[in-house]
């Protein structure tokens, strides 16, 4: 399960940048 949170916390940030101009 941590594994997953760690994975999950890293394409967050990453897709963060992309998913803010697209979503914001």
């Amino acid at each position: 399960a941590v594994a997953l949170l760690v994975v999950s916390r890293a394409f967050w940030r990453r897709g963060l940048r992309q998913y803010s101009g697209a979503s914001a």
